[in-house]
């Protein structure tokens, strides 16, 4: 299977202009096949090998989630429990403290906060400046609605997860994951470091300009990241990372717990998405990218195997990996309809007109398109969607992925528009292809500190 495996990446590398590819299966027991194609960087021309270093970025989510979880089932700390038990002294914008917001909150994407971009400011690599981070940032970032009401990805909200771990341990984040998992489950070339992870072969992010590839020299790593999306690792390290979850004990990771409102039913655990369930199970698992990186993780407890892929191209290649995947190893990384939607749609089309907005993005219109269908409008962008399960709209073509929001979520290849609907029955957020937009007048009323009317 090595030299055949080899040959499909070689030729999926070669047809897509990809520098180099690394891939590696596991089981339960560990790591199965690895096998590597290409170079680390095109202009040292350096073989790629199962074992060079890639950054992850939001896999490191579910890495996080997994150290919380164990240190929670010890009775270290407690999901449940309000994040302000662990971190003293957080000011928001609208008013001390997080709300009542948990660390199950803030790991599944339900803290309220208004999802963030990732910004590059702070990159101090002390270990204090994943506190003074999370600080920052907290008190300069919006809070919506109450804890629980909606999924917003927050890359902020992990981060300040993270931070809990750290002060309830007393121990600093990248050592206290070096302790918790990187020693135990023998992931050796691991590391929250950069300077570390530059000892190693290291892949360098690849993006095309002028027609052809050239290597990002840009890479931002501070300690802020370090919980979000700051880990370095290879496909080998995570086989057995993914493994791990393979051999239970982080059945509460991999449940259900938020919904991103898409036309598949897919949903968000705790550090980990869910695909769609068929027959009973789901597969469970998150990319990672950036700027000319990609990784994938995937883990299906039902048939006790995985997958790891990692490459030094972007995310516009996603669905061709997938495709290479699902082959390779019998259907893993194969996202596939339900069939059901447990989800009941408690909205109608003519209460979602209206416009939204999303910090750095154009404003989204929404109008009645007749027949319960909905018109989208941003910018020159336009969609025609029609009603779908569960309160969501969706194009009735499937699309080839393009830029955010208009692109596609992983795992489905339709525009798809969800809303989130409150217990007054009011709609506050919809969900673009998984990217929330707020309702223009409740950002208005977030700008204007009135959160008692926003929160209920």
């Amino acid at each position: 299977m090595t030299v055949d495996l080899r040959d499909r990446l070689r030729h999926f590398r070669l047809e897509h202009d990809v520098p180099g590819v690394a891939v590696c299966s596991f089981t339960a027991a560990g790591p199965d096949v690895a096998v590597a194609d290409g170079v680390t960087s095109v202009e040292t021309g350096h073989a790629m090998t199962p074992d060079t270093v890639f950054r992850i970025y939001s896999i490191t989510k579910m890495l996080t989630a997994t150290v919380l979880v164990t240190l929670a089932d010890e009775g270290v700390l407690d999901l449940d429990r309000p994040v302000d038990d662990y971190v003293p002294g957080l000011r928001r914008r609208t008013g001390e403290g997080t709300g009542g917001a948990t660390l199950r909150h803030l790991l599944s994407h339900r803290s309220g906060l208004l999802p963030d971009a990732v910004t590059h400011d702070g990159l101090s690599r002390d270990p204090v400046g994943l506190a003074e981070a999370v600080h920052r940032d907290y008190a300069r970032t919006p809070v919506l609605t109450r804890p629980g009401q909606f999924y917003g990805y927050s890359n902020l909200g992990v981060s300040l997860a993270g931070l809990a771990a750290q002060e309830v341990t007393g121990t600093p984040f990248a050592e206290l994951m070096r302790q918790r998992l990187f020693a135990p489950v023998e992931m050796t070339r691991s590391t929250h470091d950069p300077m570390v992870a530059m000892t190693h072969s290291l892949a360098q992010h690849h993006i095309r300009s002028d027609a052809r590839l050239r290597v990002e020299h840009d890479a931002r790593a501070g300690t802020k990241h370090e919980p979000s999306s700051l880990c370095y690792s290879t496909v080998v390290d995570m086989a057995r990372f993914g493994a791990l979850h393979l051999r239970g004990g982080l059945e509460t990771m991999h449940a259900p717990h938020s919904d991103p409102r898409l036309d598949i039913d897919l949903r968000y655990g705790l550090g980990c998405y869910l695909t769609p369930e068929i027959g009973g199970s789901r597969q469970i698992g998150h990319e990672g990218f950036l700027g000319g990186m990609w990784a994938k993780l995937i883990v299906d407890p039902a048939r006790g195997r995985g997958v790891v892929w990692m490459d030094n191209r972007g995310e516009e290649l996603r669905e061709r990996r997938y495709e290479v995947m699902a082959s390779l190893f019998g259907g893993l990384g194969r996202i596939e309809e339900s069939g059901t939607d447990p989800r009941e749609g408690a909205v109608a089309a003519r209460d979602l007109p209206g416009e939204y907005v999303r910090a750095g993005a154009p404003t989204l219109s929404v109008s009645c398109g007749g027949e319960d269908a909905l018109e989208l409008r941003s910018q020159e962008e336009r969609a025609r969607l029609t009603p779908h399960l569960g309160g969501v709209w969706r194009s009735p073509a499937r699309f080839d992925p393009g830029a955010p929001p208009w692109g596609p979520h992983a795992g489905t290849r339709r525009i798809a528009l969800g809303a989130t609907v409150l217990g007054d029955g009011s709609v506050p957020v919809v969900h673009l292809n998984g990217l929330p937009y707020v309702r223009r007048e409740w950002r208005d009323l977030v700008r204007d500190r009135r959160m008692d009317s926003v929160m209920g």
